[in-house]
């Protein structure tokens, strides 16, 4: 690994009310295993919330000097990534969610793939981790509702529109976020209202300016459900 001491890595989680989930996610990307020769900083933009999030943040940043803690008032996804994208050091910005499960190897994987493929964006595969029985009404058409992907084993060099990734689970070089002017603010999640095509604007704008995607297995993530995803009225 050849990389300048300058921020490599930007890791960049937003919440919004889940704070008991993204306590568990934050335990886990404090105990990320990588070389530390390259600069890694965590930051957490809490998008406005209403629940304990703020005080248990205050206490983790706190306690670990690689997160940082970012308040932004706007409400919705969008504006809180952009918020994070523009505080980031890194040279890439690597996504995931307050409800995610992460291996200890996955800043690391995700580091080798950078390295050696030097991608524009790069992504891996997401499951469902059930923690309850399957809802009897659930099939394979449903999936995205539940953001599973699963590509298969091997790394694709993807440029096409029908291997969209999902924002659990994805990286991509800060400057590329930054030249289309961010994620669009009319779309992603929006406080409690389920908005979607935020990432899928900028994931369609590189497949046509046939910048370099690739899609690896190796850095698998789970997603932990709330209890209303196993409701029918929640698809």
């Amino acid at each position: 690994m050849t990389e300048s001491a300058a921020h490599f890595l930007t890791v960049l989680i937003c919440t919004y009310n889940n704070a008991d989930s993204l306590l568990i996610t934050l335990s886990q990307l404090a105990a990320q295993q990588y070389d530390t020769k390259f600069l890694v900083e965590f930051l957490v933009v809490d998008n406005n919330s209403t629940d304990h999030t703020a005080a248990e943040l205050s206490v983790f940043c706190r306690n670990n000097s690689q997160f940082t803690y970012i308040f932004e008032e706007k409400q919705g996804l969008s504006h809180a990534r952009n918020t994070g994208v523009a505080k980031a050091q890194g040279r890439y910005v690597l996504f995931t969610d307050d409800d995610a499960e992460l291996p200890p190897d996955w800043v690391r994987a995700y580091m080798e793939t950078i390295l050696l493929h030097r991608p524009v964006c790069c992504y891996s595969k997401i499951s469902v981790l059930w923690q309850k029985s399957k809802p009897w009404w659930y099939c394979t058409a449903f999936r995205p509702h539940f953001v599973e992907l699963d590509y298969g084993q091997i790394l694709l060099n993807i440029n096409d529109i029908d291997h969209e990734f999902f924002g659990k689970n994805f990286c991509v070089l800060r400057k590329e976020i930054i030249d289309q002017g961010g994620f669009d603010p009319r779309l992603g999640r929006i406080g409690t209202r389920l908005v979607a095509g935020e990432e899928t604007v900028i994931y369609r704008r590189m497949i046509a300016q046939g910048k370099k995607l690739i899609y690896f297995p190796g850095a698998q993530v789970g997603h932990r459900l709330k209890d209303k995803e196993y409701t029918l009225s929640h698809i």
